[in-house]
């Protein structure tokens, strides 16, 4: 009599344990997303002859400003653009960093230096780099590392997000199982108990 009691309970529990599950997960009010595109336009900075000091001092590319939807968190993020611009086609070497991370590299003499198209870069973040997003801003900076001018098309960021799981879901998932878990063991000392006697 008390095993099956035990049983019933235990699926009730197993029960509430998935939906809980189904309405953390698949349910439409918490599985939001976005994508966040940010784009910067084409960037040309001053030229330098070989005569000057590389690498030369940071410049700014531009500001990329975005809004990270509440309740959500960035879970992956990139940046793509172009070595050479509509100008001209190619770009002195460079550093390129967004809020100080280097997320691209035109090296001198590399294609990008001297290619007759604008030659295509991309980076995605790392989880640890994350980090850098949540504030909204993102700033892009340029270091010329020889002569010429710095050539840029224009340049994308774009931001994944998902939704950051409510504390109720939380704390309710990990009631259920503990309750679980809580009737299994008394279940298992149930049965021990059983065959003992």
């Amino acid at each position: 009599m008390f095993i099956s009691n035990v049983k019933e309970k235990l699926s009730m529990a197993t029960v509430a344990l998935a939906f809980l599950t189904f309405e953390a997960v698949l349910s439409p009010g918490h599985a939001q997303a976005a994508t966040i595109t940010s784009t910067l336009p084409e960037f040309s900075g001053e030229y330098f002859d070989g005569s000057a000091s590389f690498p030369l001092s940071s410049v700014t590319v531009g500001t990329f400003s975005y809004t990270i939807p509440s309740g959500e968190q960035i879970v992956s993020a990139s940046l793509s653009g172009t070595f050479g611009n509509s100008v001209v086609s190619n770009s002195s070497g460079l550093n390129l960093l967004l809020d100080g991370l280097q997320v691209a590299q035109c090296i001198r003499f590399d294609t990008c230096y001297y290619s007759a198209t604008p030659e295509a870069f991309n980076f995605t973040f790392s989880p640890a780099d994350l980090s850098l997003l949540n504030d909204g801003s993102a700033l892009l900076t340029a270091i010329q590392t020889s002569e010429y001018v710095i050539r840029l098309g224009s340049t994308t960021l774009t931001i994944e997000t998902a939704s950051v799981p409510e504390s109720g879901t939380i704390l309710g998932t990990l009631t259920v199982a503990g309750f679980s878990l809580a009737l299994r063991r008394r279940q298992k000392w149930q049965q021990t108990d059983t065959i003992q006697a």
